[in-house]
């Protein structure tokens, strides 16, 4: 359970499925969703995919501070994690949230995009 996890000497302000980006890389989330931008850069960060995460309270006043800088970026999940002072994710929870939430695709959409190709 996740409260096994926290206790007051080791407080952990950010957690879900971790992704590690030890490299940087252009990404090509637009091949999925081709409203994005091509080749939108992916800097070197640790920070949870957007299925699921959370914040504690103080990773919240820490990213409200950063909201501007936030709002340029495409990707909300990597934005945060980005953006999110080191300090707060020293102590991550990885979730694997993969066995769990996953995209569906409908197999009209799969049809609709293959007639627009």
């Amino acid at each position: 359970m996740l409260t096994n996890n926290i206790n007051e000497t080791n407080v952990s302000h950010y957690g879900g499925y971790i992704v590690n980006v030890e490299q940087p890389y252009l990404s090509q989330y637009n091949v999925i969703h081709p409203e994005l931008p091509k080749n939108l850069p992916i800097l070197k960060t640790k920070y949870c995919s957007g299925r699921f995460y959370f914040l504690s309270k103080l990773a919240v006043q820490d990213i409200i501070t950063k909201k501007q800088r936030i709002r340029r970026e495409y990707l909300e999940d990597y934005a945060i994690g980005y953006h999110l002072e080191p300090t707060l994710k020293t102590n991550m929870i990885n979730l694997q949230t993969n066995k769990y939430l996953r995209d569906c695709i409908i197999e009209t959409q799969v049809q609709d995009t293959q007639k627009m190709e």
